[in-house]
């Protein structure tokens, strides 16, 4: 064989090999990607930092802290590892303690279901700690 032709040949093979290596990782980002997006799908709450659909069962003010203590239907994680979960908190502290209050009050009165992020770092009497509440459409 000439050595323009065995030169065109090894180019020919380098290309077409780099070409394969370019579609495996193109196929394995692709799977990845599937794979993330699946996982998103079955796990919404936990994609974007919700705990979950309950209801609210009870509410409790303690005149003597100022934290807002509730009871749901069943319990949310407790990322924390707060010692106590038979309740979960607002500090009293919180900015938007009132209408957080106001929101599990109306969901509780509705029969509908909430949905709250906690605290991931946080126990407030060595209780898991609210950070957000959304009152959901069921």
């Amino acid at each position: 064989m000439p050595a323009a032709a065995s030169v065109s040949a090894n180019y020919a093979y380098l290309q077409n090999l780099g070409k394969a290596k370019i579609n495996q990782e193109t196929v394995n980002m692709n799977q990845k990607i599937k794979i993330s997006l699946a996982l998103m799908a079955i796990v919404p709450q936990l994609a974007l930092g919700w705990a979950g659909e309950r209801k609210v069962t009870h509410l409790q003010i303690s005149d003597f802290t100022g934290i807002i203590y509730f009871k749901t239907d069943s319990t949310f994680s407790n990322p924390a590892t707060c010692t106590s979960t038979d309740m979960y908190a607002i500090r009293s502290d919180s900015n938007l303690r009132t209408e957080i209050y106001s929101s599990l009050l109306a969901a509780q009165l509705s029969g509908k279901k909430i949905n709250i992020e906690i605290d991931p770092t946080n126990c407030v009497n060595n209780r898991p700690v609210l950070k957000r509440v959304e009152i959901l459409s069921n």
